[in-house]
């Protein structure tokens, strides 16, 4: 049977924009989704290779995995952008029309149905979010202090390169760093708080680690106190990354806001193959005005 292969790279390796993580495992249920609506006779297995990320070495997934050189992998065709890349589904029918067996590619296409959690099992894509055991106890050993049941509150902030010289300057000082900070504020008062029981634990998780940190210290929500940069614009997969994922699986409910008009893939597409329940808000949800309060 042909096999086409859904390949994560790592920073430096991408030929183009890269897709972050969660964005990935959209294109991994999207070819899920294309071999199960194929003719019989067309048919393809899918399969998933992430070798090329460091923090890959973490992860179980042997069952979804299609081994590659790293030169093959490095050399996957990228479609990101249709207007940009092309079409991925022109592409693999291309492939399916031909004689080769193996087709090595790497997309964040988007599945035409609504994906929703049935198994591990069911969702091939899920199995790659499989943690070695002695990763499994790095989770455990971080995440012991945490009281349960918790939910996940994750702030998405800009894509913003910092510098060695002022490395939050954005982020603390700019108009749009105040404004957004005014937008969580109203997120947490008018959505996150009346939703969550007073017996449940609030921790909070961002690409913005001093936001993460001052959320902490003023509403008493619990974080790990990694660093998490805004890992997913250049396409990289971080150990901190596995364990905020982790987190999420373990969830009782995800509250994500996002700087942009769009939700954030991690939280959406994670939630998503895990069953977690979700709640999203982005730069263009309405919201009620907040208590008057400042972080």
């Amino acid at each position: 049977m042909k096999t086409i292969v859904n390949v994560y790279k790592d920073d430096g390796l991408w030929i183009k924009d890269p897709p972050g993580f969660g964005d990935y495992l959209r294109g991994c249920l999207y070819l899920e989704e294309k071999s199960a609506t194929v003719a019989r006779e067309r048919s393809f297995e899918v399969r998933f290779n992430v070798d090329l990320a460091p923090a890959s070495r973490h992860l179980e997934y042997s069952a979804v995995r299609f081994p590659a050189d790293r030169a093959t992998l490095a050399a996957a065709e990228e479609f990101f952008e249709p207007s940009r890349d092309g079409d991925v589904a022109t592409v693999i029918d291309r492939f399916l029309n031909s004689e080769e067996a193996t087709l090595f590619i790497s997309t964040n296409a988007w599945p035409q149905r609504q994906c929703s959690h049935a198994s591990e099992v069911s969702n091939l894509a899920a199995q790659i979010v499989n943690f070695t055991p002695e990763f499994d106890e790095v989770v455990r050993a971080t995440t012991s202090g945490i009281p349960r049941p918790f939910v996940v509150l994750h702030i998405r902030d800009h894509n913003l390169e910092t510098t060695a010289h002022q490395p939050t300057r954005y982020r603390r000082s700019s108009p749009e760093a105040r404004a957004f900070r005014r937008r969580v504020d109203l997120f947490i008062d008018s959505v996150v708080n009346p939703a969550v029981p007073a017996e449940c634990a609030v921790v909070c998780i961002s690409n913005n680690v001093w936001l993460r940190d001052r959320l902490s210290r003023w509403y008493g929500y619990y974080n790990l106190g990694s660093v998490v940069n805004n890992t997913g614009n250049r396409g990289v997969m971080s150990e901190a990354e596995l364990v905020d994922a982790a987190l999420i699986k373990m969830a009782e409910t995800v509250f994500s806001l996002s700087y942009y008009p769009w939700n954030s893939g991690f939280t959406v597409w994670l939630s998503r193959l895990f069953g977690v329940p979700a709640v999203f808000r982005n730069a263009e949800s309405a919201m009620k005005p907040p208590v008057s309060r400042s972080c």
